[in-house]
């Protein structure tokens, strides 16, 4: 059995929160090559970045709106990041968060997804909480826990 962990940096104050998580296998070692995971969005904020685990090549990501209101809620990656040109941030996964002015609550959960439909599968999950301002600026702030 897998367990996972998610990290939150960045700053709010700019309106951009990186989302980091790891598999760990029994050991703490970070896992995940070729273990599709997804960061899902909900409430104030979107998810602005998804970036592709490998580059060029054949592992990929996928970011989309699945409930259909303009925003970007869905951050697909069919493996953790592996990308020799990329040493800081290998073997885990990543999303960025941002928001254009409304203040409210962003809960961004995070988990495995096999199926690579773009929703968590089940019980492994984590999450963070972005509380943003009314500026989404000012005030704001982020921590562990969500829905």
């Amino acid at each position: 059995m897998q367990a996972f962990s998610s990290a939150a940096s960045g700053n709010p104050g700019n309106n951009n929160v990186h989302n980091d998580a790891c598999f760990l296998d029994d050991r703490g070692n970070k896992v995940g090559k070729n273990i599709g995971a997804t960061f899902q969005s909900r409430g104030t904020g979107y998810i602005s970045a998804c970036p592709d685990p490998d580059g060029a090549g054949p592992a990929f990501s996928r970011l989309r709106d699945l409930d259909g209101d303009g925003r970007n809620d869905s951050c697909f990656q069919s493996s953790y990041q592996e990308n020799p040109a990329l040493v800081a941030g290998n073997f885990e996964y990543h999303a960025r968060v941002n928001n254009t002015g409304m203040a409210g609550s962003q809960d961004v959960n995070w988990g495995m997804d096999r199926d690579a439909d773009g929703r968590i599968d089940g019980r492994d999950d984590d999450s963070i909480k972005v509380d943003w301002s009314i500026d989404g600026k000012s005030g704001s702030s982020w921590s562990y826990g969500g829905w």
